[in-house]
């Protein structure tokens, strides 16, 4: 039984840590209805307007469900499978990526480096304006030697940036531009955007800070797949909705929401941007995001009907953290 009371007081004890004038959160939660209750707290940036359910925030990996989307979608249109490799796609990944499939980067079983690290090699932080190009060429400049693409799961940005590198191969248009008209739009997400040259500005467009007190951090990675999609509480209702009940997309998100497969068969608790997870006693799923003081959580408990989406701006709040609370708090008798 869901307990409304421990919900409230669940959020109010989140809440105390966000001050007047500070950056916050905002809270979606979906039960039987499947009609939206939100608990917004705090400012989209300091001086700026309070978060509400129109509030854009930047999802980090939460973004991955709608890469995996977009991937199944083209390939689906130009009758290829997951099955087909990366580089006969991206044929400059042939050297650094020998034996590695589509399947491989969806699931997390590429092997690849993370680019990120590779990035901090070279010296390059996140003042550096870094794209979908240096990205590729970085990447294909890495040796192969000792990797097995399907033989481990490793969570991987890498695997899903290639993926969106894919859809704009095979789409002859940018990932941005693709969602936009093929995701979004169909699914009257009107607020929501991939932004592929940062950073994004504008009113109720949250900002994230180190936390209640900190510095903004503005990051100046473009590279898209990985993350990069910004959205609020509105519009994330729209997707919950189609992750339920699909109307827009009836083939496709089964998909998503089917587990992966090393090569050798053994399953992984990980889908098309969806990592399955316990809540109590009850089997569940959905996926985190954090990047530069953004964090975000998107979880489904099929069994007792409830979804929930957290959205934070500032990094000393984990999203994960009050969307698990809650989780529990649902769980409870009232």
């Amino acid at each position: 039984m869901i307990s409304s009371a421990k919900i409230s007081k669940t959020i109010e004890g989140w809440t105390r840590f966000v001050g007047e004038d500070e950056p916050g959160f905002a809270v979606g939660v979906w039960a039987a209805t499947h009609e939206m209750v939100s608990h917004c707290c705090g400012r989209a940036y300091r001086g700026g307007p309070p978060i509400d359910t129109k509030t854009l925030f930047d999802l980090a990996s939460v973004s991955k469900m709608f890469t995996a989307l977009g991937v199944l979608l083209v390939l689906d249109e130009k009758n290829l499978s997951l099955d087909t490799e990366l580089s006969a796609i991206l044929p400059e990944m042939a050297m650094a990526a020998p034996g590695v499939r589509l399947r491989h980067l969806l699931y997390h079983t590429s092997a690849m480096p993370d680019y990120m690290e590779l990035f901090a090699e070279n010296g390059w932080g996140t003042e550096t304006r870094l794209g979908m190009q240096e990205t590729l060429d970085i990447l294909a400049a890495q040796s192969s030697a000792g990797r097995r693409p399907g033989s481990s799961f490793s969570y991987s940005n890498t695997g899903y940036v290639l993926l969106s590198a894919a859809i704009e191969r095979l789409s002859g248009v940018s990932m941005a531009a693709f969602a936009a008209e093929r995701i979004f739009k169909p699914l009257g997400m009107k607020r929501t955007r991939i932004v592929d040259r940062m950073p994004l500005r504008g009113e109720n467009i949250a900002v994230s800070y180190v936390d209640g007190f900190g510095q903004e951090i503005n990051p100046l990675w473009d590279m898209t797949g990985d993350g990069q999609v910004y959205t609020c509480l509105e519009d994330m209702s729209a997707w919950v909705s189609e992750i339920v009940s699909p109307r827009h997309f009836p083939s496709v998100i089964p998909r998503l929401l089917t587990r992966g497969a090393l090569d050798d068969g053994s399953p992984l608790e990980y889908g098309g941007g969806v990592q399955f997870e316990t809540f109590g006693e009850r089997t569940g799923f959905g996926h985190d995001g954090g990047w530069a003081g953004f964090s975000s959580t998107l979880l489904f408990e099929p069994e007792m009907g409830v979804s929930l989406v957290v959205l934070t701006n500032r990094m000393d709040i984990e999203a994960g953290e009050i969307g698990r609370s809650l989780m529990r708090a649902m769980e409870e008798t009232p």
